[in-house]
């Protein structure tokens, strides 16, 4: 089986907090099908997922997984960012005055106890100050990196090595703008602006960054206005490029036997003799 090879849930979870920071008070939401007139509490947008493809080639690379991972935390500098990142996703702590190692170690427990998808396991121990981590699935941790004062206090390494599957898909998600007011500036137009605008500030580029999105291409927004009931809608429609990470991992086979050969030769080329050898593992 392979377990959610795109974090999906990170990408909405990055564009609601991105779009519905940009264009509050509008509420923002994952729909499909068209604002109502008479239900809407006011402005609209509606995001949709339109379509998904590769990017770019796939790579491959072997690896160790850990079966558990044991982490410190040494200090608590005030005023210092703590971060554990694993598999590209951020879990942070910015220590404040009064924290301890042992706080601290308690509070990234609760941020890495978070994630939907319940990858990992993470609890405090063995030491008060000390974090163990522990892949729900073989394979299921394939990058872990720690900065701030803490340092990997030990290691229990899987005896089998697993195949890492990554690369890079772009997810074309359409963002329609619904509104009551017909005005340009007021109404969907005026809403669709924002969006636009967000799509190349940097404090929505870093959030989406954050949930491990990157936009690609932003189209042109496109008037979709229309009666709903007895009164006119104003809408708009564009669609959005966005390039996400997708990674999977998977056990090989054991290698039991190895069958490896040479040939010798003199400097005029001429073969001088061969050699053969079977390695076969313990």
């Amino acid at each position: 089986m392979i377990a959610a090879p795109v974090r999906l849930d990170r990408l909405e979870r990055g564009l609601f907090l991105a779009l519905g920071a940009a264009l509050a008070p509008a509420q923002v939401g994952w729909a499909y099908g068209q604002g109502a007139f008479d239900s809407m509490p006011g402005d609209l947008v509606n995001l949709t997922l339109a379509s998904m493809a590769k990017s770019g080639g796939a790579g491959e690379r072997l690896f160790l997984p850990f079966d558990e991972l044991t982490l410190s935390v040494d200090g608590a500098p005030e005023g210092e960012r703590q971060i554990i990142s694993i598999n590209g996703i951020r879990f942070v702590h910015d220590v404040l005055g009064g924290d301890t190692p042992e706080t601290i170690a308690q509070a990234l427990v609760l941020e890495l106890g978070g994630d939907p998808e319940d990858p990992w396991t993470a609890t405090v121990g063995p030491g008060a100050s000390e974090i163990t981590v522990s892949p729900s699935t073989f394979g299921g941790v394939w990058d872990l990196s720690i900065r701030g004062s803490m340092s990997v206090s030990g290691k229990t390494s899987s005896g089998a090595a697993a195949l890492l599957t990554d690369g890079m898909l772009t997810c074309s998600i359409t963002i329609q703008t619904f509104s009551k007011s017909r005005s340009l500036q007021t109404g969907a137009w005026g809403m669709a602006a924002r969006v636009l605008a967000a799509m190349s500030d940097d404090d929505t580029l870093q959030v989406l960054s954050d949930h491990g999105v990157g936009v690609s291409a932003v189209g042109a927004p496109v008037d979709i206005s229309a009666l709903s009931g007895a009164n006119w809608e104003t809408r708009c429609t564009l669609d959005v490029d966005l390039t996400v990470c997708s990674a999977f991992t998977r056990p090989i086979d054991t290698i039991e036997e190895v069958e490896l050969g040479a040939s010798f030769s003199d400097l005029a080329g001429s073969l001088l003799g061969q050699a053969e050898t079977i390695i076969t593992a313990p």
